[in-house]
């Protein structure tokens, strides 16, 4: 027997979870889904027992329960069966149940965005280091109990961390501009290197752009990660000098 209220065969969670202001009102918390379904000259209804009136603040609420009900798969006839609800049309995969075991605040990072461009290994190990926030940045050395001045080794002036380094700093800002400037492109740098990737593949769209996505992880790796870039930064040449090393490298 399958219950109304608190299993789930409606939606990814059970009603009791999704609607708790209607089943704090229902008049029998465990009644089963045949209780509440009627069939009638082929046409399924849904029949709801409330110990009290709805409230007008509630009315939202119960539209919502409703339109749920209704777009449901129960046909009103037929033997129960379970179904695997994580890919209906291809069976139980072990690869929809791992995400189901996901909790739903997890993050799922951009990794298509790094491994599938075709950009040499040592440039997509770098990014992927950097968009977990483990590339051996100061902030990184410190936790590591490495004792070290925090200031970034591009601008002099701010502490680094991977999003300064490789985003923020005002050095590697002019390299971004210089790069984008080849697309046309004006761009507000997000929070952090992943926050990057996510949005790269906005501007793969296009014959013009197809190859930007593969721009933006060398860019990442030569700000940082590429000997001649760091070179350059060591002898403390000028912007004028590390733009033309980026230039080469792209």
């Amino acid at each position: 027997m399958v219950r109304f209220w608190t299993d789930r065969w409606c939606g990814i969670t059970s009603l009791k979870e999704a609607y708790p202001d209607l089943f704090r009102i229902t008049r029998n918390k465990e009644a089963s889904v045949k209780e509440h379904l009627q069939y009638r000259n082929e046409v399924v209804s849904w029949v709801l027992d409330f110990c009290r009136p709805i409230q007008d603040w509630e009315v939202e609420s119960l539209y919502s329960f409703l339109d749920l009900l209704y777009s449901s798969s129960v046909k009103g006839y037929g033997l129960d069966k379970v179904c695997w609800c994580g890919s209906q049309k291809k069976g139980f995969q072990v690869k929809s149940y791992y995400k189901a075991l996901l909790p739903q605040t997890a993050t799922v990072g951009p990794w298509k965005s790094i491994w599938k461009p075709k950009v040499p290994t040592r440039v997509a190990f770098f990014v992927w280091t950097a968009a977990l926030d483990r590339i051996l940045t100061t902030d990184n050395l410190r936790r590591r109990r490495v004792i070290i001045m925090d200031w970034c080794c591009m601008c002099k002036n701010n502490g680094e961390s991977p999003s300064h380094l490789l985003l923020h700093c005002s050095v590697a800002r002019d390299l971004w501009n210089f790069i984008l400037s080849l697309f046309g492109l004006q761009w507000v740098m997000p929070r952090d290197v992943r926050d990057l990737l996510a949005c790269g593949g906005l501007v793969e769209e296009g014959q013009r752009l197809r190859n930007c996505g593969t721009r933006f992880l060398i860019v990442c790796f030569g700000v940082f990660g590429g000997r001649e870039i760091l070179d350059l930064l060591r002898a403390k040449k000028e912007i004028s000098w590390i733009l033309n090393g980026l230039f080469f490298t792209l």
